[in-house]
Formats: structure tokens, C-alpha cells, sequence
């Protein structure tokens, strides 16, 4: 930012004051536009707050957003750390919530088990996400498995 300009922002009398308004009432549209962009070149420099606050802030409420996307309500969201928790558990329970199975992780076991209970009528969509028929169960329900 000019010294000029932050004479004029200081509320200086000096060179940009007297060369426009001078037996004028404002300034040209044009250098007010330059004044706010300069500021906000500065703003940096002139804010208290560190670059490192802004970017967790940045990252928590993404964090939540794809958290809401896959399906979790505010509530459930607000049980979770979402500052402490890993990348890996974050991605877990976004595609368990997208997808509606398990989801493998790094040493070939499923995450929440490998088989579930599940009402008979549902079976097929558990089917069709990579499940597979295990049992019925005698009061309407089926044990279906996830297939690694």
C-alpha cells in the first residue's frame, strides 16, 4: 500500500486529500476501487489472526460439510472431534454412510464386521452394493456377508 494511501485511511490531511478533494465532495470512483484492492493486499499484515487458525477452521468445517453430505444430522456431528479424528476414519464413515457397507481398510478386514443382520425386504439393495446371501433368520430378517 502507498504512503498516501495510508495517510488517507489514517485520516491524514496530505497528498491524496488535497489533490481530490479540493473543492470537491468525494473521490473518483476509480482510485477508491485501487484504495479497497491495496487494503485488501494488507489485510494480511493488519489481521491478528494466523494463517494456520484460518486454515484448521478451513478444514474442520469441510470436515463437517462432507460429513452432512453423506447423511449425519448436525446432532451426530457434534458428538464427533472433528479436529482430532484421522483422515482415514473421517473417509471411513463418509463411504459406510454413502455407500451402506463396510469398507476395507489397510489390513484386509472389514470395518464393523463382515456379516450383518438385516430385514429380509432389504436384502437386495445389500445385494447390489456387494453383499452376499447368507441366511434367513426365522423372524423376517436375513444374515447377509460382505464380500472382500
Amino acid at each position: 500500500m502507498t504512503h498516501s494511501y495510508r495517510a488517507f485511511h489514517m485520516g491524514h490531511v496530505g497528498d491524496i486529500e488535497a489533490r481530490y478533494t479540493t473543492n470537491k465532495s468525494r473521490l473518483p470512483p476509480d482510485l477508491i476501487e485501487d484504495m479497497r484492492d491495496a487494503y485488501r493486499r494488507s489485510l494480511s499484515f493488519l489481521e491478528t489472526t494466523k494463517p494456520a487458525d484460518h486454515e484448521a477452521e478451513l478444514k474442520a468445517s469441510f470436515r463437517k460439510q462432507m460429513l452432512l453430505v453423506a447423511g449425519l444430522s448436525e446432532k451426530e456431528i457434534g458428538k464427533m472431534d472433528l479436529d482430532a479424528m484421522a483422515d482415514a476414519e473421517l473417509q471411513r464413515i463418509v463411504r459406510e454412510k454413502l455407500v451402506g457397507a463396510p469398507m476395507p481398510n489397510g489390513d484386509g478386514r472389514v470395518n464393523g464386521g463382515k456379516q450383518k443382520v438385516v430385514p429380509l425386504s432389504g436384502v437386495e439393495a445389500y445385494i447390489e452394493r456387494g453383499w452376499q446371501w447368507v441366511a434367513e433368520l426365522p423372524d423376517d430378517r436375513a444374515v447377509v456377508r460382505f464380500s472382500d
